[in-house]
This record gives structure tokens, sequence and C-alpha cells, in this order.
């Protein structure tokens, strides 16, 4: 998957993967703002994945963060046996290797997981919406690590910030309002996940793997990755290409959503990841989810004149609250135990 990187960024030697520099997204310079619009959607357009560079975020940041899952799912594991995601009916907390939700066709996956979202309020009463009563509520969090909850909330500051850019440039690149897309961010339906892959030894063929072949349920993904590798792209060819880690640099990948918005000009493109090197992978996605209210629907901007959309809309909390359903398992309401920590 070749992809040129535009003005304002080069491509990585291994995969040939746009490396965009998002420092202008930040700064005052009109030009160099755009620029760097032109570049990122010029790689969403083509690859669907890009890797950023000059985001804002710390190194010490970055590998605070990569500790913070290495120690979790290392050196307090039985921590988390006290906060599974079958305690919650929000979707929140541990959720163990191979776990699988109400979609009996889908073999689990060869990772682990720890999961956060925004604490919203629980909607309550006779009339409240089950789905939307499944997608706000409580985090889980592990007794035992007095710093994991600080670390986690302000990394969710970290991302949001950068979220807010990228959602700039893919407005500005796309020739819309640099705000354009932010309606739909009011109280996003974001997800936070630490996950830690085992070794990877069985055949490919035997449907059990790191993660599955899939695309992203929202609008785009922001991925920190350890250096151990296992990410892959499929390409236009249906061939894979490793998205090596390339230090200090996130993965930015386009969802399901953000292609609908596009009328299918940003690819939402299938990846999968397969640990194959001996040793545990660890990684850290931020899945930037629009509100619940959101629909995802060709913005009619982007429309020429004689152009139909090419898609129906689609409301954003029913078809998270589907696609989680279909992946993880949960309590069902009322049932999961007061969440720890505090």
């Amino acid at each position: 998957m070749s992809a040129r990187a535009g003005q304002s960024g080069t491509a990585s030697p291994t995969t040939g993967l746009p490396v965009i520099d998002l420092s202008p997204m930040r700064g005052t310079d009109p030009e160099a703002r755009a620029a760097t619009g032109r570049a990122v959607a010029e790689a969403c357009a083509t690859a669907g994945f890009l890797y950023v560079v000059g985001h804002g975020v710390p190194q010490s940041e970055l590998d605070g963060i990569l500790d913070q899952a290495r120690r979790l799912f290392t050196r307090n594991r039985a921590l988390l046996e006290d906060v599974p995601i079958q305690r919650s009916p929000h979707w929140r907390g541990w959720l163990p290797p191979r776990a699988r939700g109400s979609d009996a066709a889908l073999k689990g996956n060869n990772q682990e997981a720890f999961q956060i979202q925004r604490e919203e309020p629980v909607p309550v009463g006779p009339a409240a919406d089950p789905m939307r009563v499944a997608l706000h509520g409580p985090n889980l969090w592990p007794e035992g690590l007095p710093d994991f909850r600080d670390a986690m909330t302000g990394w969710w500051s970290r991302m949001e910030d950068l979220s807010k850019d990228l959602l700039h440039a893919f407005a500005m690149g796309l020739g819309l309002p640099e705000d354009a897309f932010l309606r739909h961010y009011t109280q996003p339906l974001a997800q936070l996940r630490l996950l830690h892959y085992p070794p990877h030894q069985e055949s490919e063929d035997s449907g059990v793997i790191g993660i599955r072949p899939h695309t992203d349920t929202g609008a785009f993904t922001i991925l920190l990755q350890d250096a151990v590798g296992g990410l892959q792209v499929e390409t236009l060819d249906g061939t894979w290409i490793d998205a090596e880690p390339v230090p200090g640099a996130f993965v930015i990948n386009i969802g399901d959503m953000m292609r609908i918005w596009t009328n299918g000009r940003f690819r939402s493109t299938r990846h999968r990841v397969i640990n194959r090197t001996g040793v545990e992978r660890f990684s850290v996605p931020f899945f930037v989810n629009p509100d619940f209210d959101a629909v995802a629907e060709p913005e009619p901007v982007l429309l020429a004149p004689d152009e139909k959309p090419a898609f129906e809309p689609l409301p954003v909390g029913p078809f998270i609250y589907e696609r989680f359903s279909s992946v993880w398992p949960r309590a069902e309401t009322g049932t999961a135990a007061e969440p720890s920590g505090g």
C-alpha cells in the first residue's frame, strides 16, 4: 500500500504509509495548517492509515502509558480478576482473553483488554433507552493501583486534545470549516483500551489470532503501540503489510463513521494483529466515537450536484450498541457490583 505523504509529511520506508507532522495544527500559520490538512486528507483517502508525529505528547508520557499497561497485565494480574467486564453493564473493566459477546460465530481474540469510557450519568426511569443505559455509566477501577486512575484520566485528556487536532485537519483537508465535525462530539462515546497480546503460535487460519480482521466502528482511532509490532493493514489488492512501529508516533486509522461522513472519500481499512515475535505486545488505542445522538450520514457539502449519498443515515448510539454487544460480554443492567477504586 503505497501512499504519498503530501506536503507536510514523508512516507515510512518500511510500510509506505504516510508519516505526517501534525504540529502546524497547533500553530497559527494558516498556510501550514492548510497544508497539513491536505496531507492528512490525502492519507485518509488513499491508505486510511497514517502515522502522526509532532503531536505534542512528550515521549515520557508515551512511555509512561505503555508502562501502565505492562504493570496492569503482568505485575498486577490478581487485581484484574476483581474488575471483569462481566460485572459491568457498561462494557467497562477487564476483558479476559478470548472473551465473546452475543455473536457465537465470532471466535475470541488472542488478547486481553482493560476498557474505559467517559463516565456519564446513567439514564434512569421506565422510559430510559436500554442502549443509552448500556453505553453510559461508571468505570471499574482496580484497587491497589493508586496512580492508575489518575494516569488514565490524564491520558484521556491528551487524547481528546489530539482528536480535536485531527478532526480539524480532516475538515480542512476536505475543504470544510475546521469545526465541521466537532458538533458530533459534545458527549462522545469514545473508548480507551489497554491491550495485551501474548505471542501467537497458532496458524492464521485457526480463526484465533491477536485480533481478527476488522474495520473500526467509530470515526477514527488513535493508536499507541510498543516496539514489538504485529499490526497489519490490508491493501487494496487484499495483501497484508506490517504497520511497523515508528518511534514517537501514533498510528491513526479511519473508521466506518468517517467513511460515511465523507461519502467514501476516506477509507475505513481492514486491519488485524498477529503477534509472532515470541514476546508480549502492548498497545493503547483511543477510539474516537461520536455522541450517542449523532447520525453518520454523508455531509451534503461534499456531494457534487449530481452525486447521490453512497450510505444511508446511521444512528451512532444503536450502531455502537449492536457492535459492542456482538463482540463483548456484559452484565445485565442492575446486576453489577459497585465499581471499585472510588
